[in-house]
Parts: C-alpha cells; sequence; structure tokens
C-alpha cells in the first residue's frame, strides 16, 4: 500500500491497507489515515479494535529506532482534543523511550522520537533542533517528516526547516548515487 501511496494510488492504497490490516498488518492503514490527516478516523480505528492504548501499544511494541509506531495515534488524539487518551498514549511512550534510552541506544530514530515528544510539547525551537540532529545521524527519508506534520507545517518556511530538508534530500541523492541509482533530487547538491 505505500508504494500505491507513494504513485497518488490512494484509492487502491486504501483497498490494499485496509484488506492487510483484515489480515493482522494494522500499520500501513494507520500510516494511511495518518498520512492523509484523517486523524478522527484513526482515532476511531483503533479505539473500535483494540479494547485499551496499552493492548493496541502492546500489538506495536516498536524497536531500536523509537516509538515511532505509536507517534500517528498520540497525534490523532491530540488533534482531536482527545486529552485522556493523549495522556495515556504518551505515558506509554515515554516509558518507552526511557527503556530504550537506558539500553544506552543512540541513533537517529530515537532523536526524532526526542523531536516529535518537543513538538507535542509545544516546543517548536528544540523540535527543530532535535530534527537537526536527526538528520545530522543519517535520518535521509523525507517522508518521515510527515510524523511531525501538524507540528512541522507552519514552519515549512523557516530558513532551519528548509536547510534541515535540503540536507534529507541531498542525503538521499547520495545514497542513491551510492547505489547507481539518479538522484531523487536533481540540483540538490
Amino acid at each position: 500500500s505505500f508504494a500505491l501511496a507513494q504513485l497518488d494510488r490512494r484509492d487502491e492504497a486504501y483497498e490494499v491497507a485496509r484488506k492487510q490490516s483484515r489480515d493482522g498488518l494494522h500499520a500501513p492503514y494507520v500510516s494511511l489515515l495518518f498520512s492523509d490527516r484523517r486523524y478522527q478516523d484513526l482515532v476511531d480505528f483503533v479505539d473500535e479494535r483494540w479494547p485499551s492504548i496499552a493492548a493496541y501499544a502492546d500489538e506495536n511494541p516498536g524497536n531500536f529506532f523509537g516509538i515511532g509506531d505509536l507517534a500517528p495515534l498520540a497525534i490523532s488524539y491530540q488533534q482531536v482534543d482527545d486529552q485522556e487518551n493523549y495522556a495515556v498514549i504518551r505515558e506509554i511512550m515515554n516509558e518507552r523511550y526511557a527503556d530504550l534510552r537506558a539500553q544506552e541506544l543512540d541513533n537517529f530514530g530515537l532523536t526524532l522520537s526526542e523531536a516529535m515528544f518537543h513538538g507535542l510539547d509545544g516546543e517548536l525551537d528544540l523540535m527543530i533542533d532535535k530534527l537537526d540532529d536527526a538528520v545530522d545521524e543519517g535520518l535521509a527519508t523525507i517522508y518521515l517528516l510527515d510524523v511531525l506534520a501538524p507540528m512541522i507545517d507552519p514552519l515549512r518556511e523557516d530558513p532551519r526547516v528548509v536547510a534541515i530538508e535540503t540536507k534529507m534530500k541531498k542525503r538521499l541523492n547520495e545514497n542513491r548515487a551510492y547505489a547507481g541509482l539518479p538522484p531523487l533530487y536533481p540540483g540538490v547538491d
């Protein structure tokens, strides 16, 4: 479904993602709802299928790259002004993040998680700083900015955000060149 969405074939992407969800793979559907900013639909999807946020979190445990699997739901609860459920998922995210840091893990995924925490807390300057750090640590995927969309959209013209996006595009082009592929962003050096 991700490839179909990237090709802007949204109806087909949703059809595939719904089938995947029926088969137990929910992440593609959650990702589509979130990227289309269908926050209430995402909240409804989770609330209708899991008995609790903790049950959803248990089924989506994350990995050593951070707590990004829960970020779309946290942001969605925040966007629909459901502060009670937002507080629950935020506590789960805080616990997971502390567990990962206790393992002395350090990677761009965790730094991106820190950026998201700052964004959720309205600390936009710190969010931008951590996002820049994540890029310096190796983050090179433009679509991950979508995870921060509600917080970063008003800042898209901010010179710091423009510089971050340029660095990400440059790294993507470099990675593609290393693999013998043409650049995705011609003219970005």
